[in-house]
């Protein structure tokens, strides 16, 4: 069995809070890399991760945050 992990990494040392009112209030959009990372489940049930692939960061507006794919998104593979 493989398990794929799309995350997104917040290039930003400030934290973020994920409270409804304040993301609305305080944040119009995030910067942050997409990092994809795909994992080998075998029959013992140990995981081992096959391949990471990182993107150059970019803005992603916090309407594409709530209504999009990451992973269908236009980033940018680093070389």
């Amino acid at each position: 069995m493989k398990l794929f992990v799309y995350e997104l990494k917040p290039t930003s040392p400030t934290p973020i809070y994920f409270y409804e009112d304040y993301i609305q209030k305080k944040i119009s959009s995030l910067n942050a890399q997409r990092i994809d990372t795909v994992y080998q489940i075998d029959d013992d049930g140990r995981v081992n991760k096959l391949s990471e692939k990182k993107y150059q960061p970019k803005d992603y507006s916090m309407t594409t945050l709530e209504t999009a794919d990451i992973w269908n998104g236009n980033e940018t593979p680093l070389q």
